[in-house]
């Protein structure tokens, strides 16, 4: 085994995924030859060594003949990001996507010349035609931007989506593209065209370690080879793009009706907000209901209002909270840990 790394700490409880070393090298001539990084490359290196994407900036860019160039601070404001990024000539940069989206409305209506970086990379969470509109209208509108899916336990980049030049301003979550060499996809179950995504590659981690060892709960060993079930729901295309629609574990029930959370967030971002997050509390009788944290200019009674008209009761948020900025972690993702302290802070317990 060559590294051990923890992961889904934002969203449940830590686990260690053990990366074999071939796995590991496997992994990093894939992401060499798909990205074509060579000896005059500068990566940035964004991510903490904590988090599975650092893998993917030093190694590649490392086995490549680049120079890695490292951040200036844990999450660097926008300012020494730009710095920094002008200054050693970077170019190729990969970001989460919600440090992703908030810079690329920063970058509207400014002037920023970073004439070096030619590849940006976003991935960790859904992105949304509207931020790559705002990417494509701002500052570095000419650079390649590419939509990215994966996890740790798959060797981190699985697909690629490369973003068009024209893409309209609309809340349409962008694909997560087709499968990186050499990735299979799969779907399990599906129903009307989605399911849950099952990847094969020879990059897969070798399993989870815990103080118990390894569990193989979500590794299948199947006649056609080995298969990680991802837990994720995607749409696949008659161009064989997949499209991300949501998580298996974020389906509730609400006063009997199933309810899918991305489904909700979607449909406050078509509302009017900019930033979503929706999670279940218990009310004062310990009943399930939805609760969202949202970021956006407009008042909750007119996003409750506008979500009435086009969705069941039972998926309007019973309480809508308007903040400046949703919590981020360290890698900048949303801290879905503090949004949900946030929520049982002001609605109650936290929900099942």
């Amino acid at each position: 085994m060559e590294y051990v790394l923890f992961t889904s700490g934002s969203t449940g409880s830590p686990k260690g995924v053990g990366v074999g070393l071939s796995a590991s090298r496997r992994h990093i001539d894939a992401f060499v030859e798909w990205s074509n990084l060579g000896a005059r490359d500068r990566v940035f290196q964004f991510a903490r060594l904590a988090f599975d994407t650092s893998q993917e900036e030093i190694w590649p860019a490392l086995f490549a003949g680049a120079t890695l160039v490292a951040s200036v601070a844990k999450l660097p404001t926008f300012t020494q990001l730009q710095d920094r990024l002008g200054a050693t000539g970077v170019t190729v940069l990969e970001l989460p996507t919600a440090y992703w989206r908030q810079w690329s409305h920063h970058l509207r209506n400014k002037k920023l010349s970073l004439e070096r970086l030619r590849l940006m990379l976003i991935g960790g969470e859904a992105a949304y035609e509207r931020d790559a509109y705002a990417w494509r209208t701002g500052a570095l509108s000419t650079v390649r931007l590419v939509n990215s899916y994966g996890s740790t336990e798959t060797g981190i980049m699985d697909s690629a989506y490369e973003v068009p030049a024209t893409v309209e301003d609309s809340p349409r979550p962008l694909p997560i593209g087709k499968p990186i060499s050499p990735r299979k996809f799969r779907l399990d179950d599906p129903v009307d065209g989605v399911g849950e995504l099952l990847v094969s590659s020879p990059t897969l981690a070798d399993g989870y370690f815990t103080p118990t060892g390894l569990i193989q709960n979500r590794f299948l060993d199947l006649p056609d080879g080995r298969w990680f079930r991802t837990g994720d729901l995607v749409e696949s295309g008659s161009d064989s793009t997949y499209a991300f629609r949501g998580r298996v574990d974020r389906r509730v029930k609400i006063l009997g009706q199933r309810v899918e959370l991305e489904a909700v967030e979607a449909a406050l971002l078509h509302s009017g907000v900019e930033e979503a997050r929706v999670e279940v509390v218990d009310d004062d009788r310990g009943s399930p209901r939805l609760s969202a944290i949202v970021v956006g200019e407009i008042d909750s009674a007119e996003i409750r209002s506008r979500l009435a008209r086009t969705l069941p009761p039972a998926f309007v948020p019973a309480r809508i909270h308007i903040v400046d900025s949703l919590p981020k972690n360290a890698s900048g993702k949303i801290d879905v840990p503090a949004v949900r302290k946030m929520l049982q802070a002001t609605d109650g317990a936290p929900g099942r």
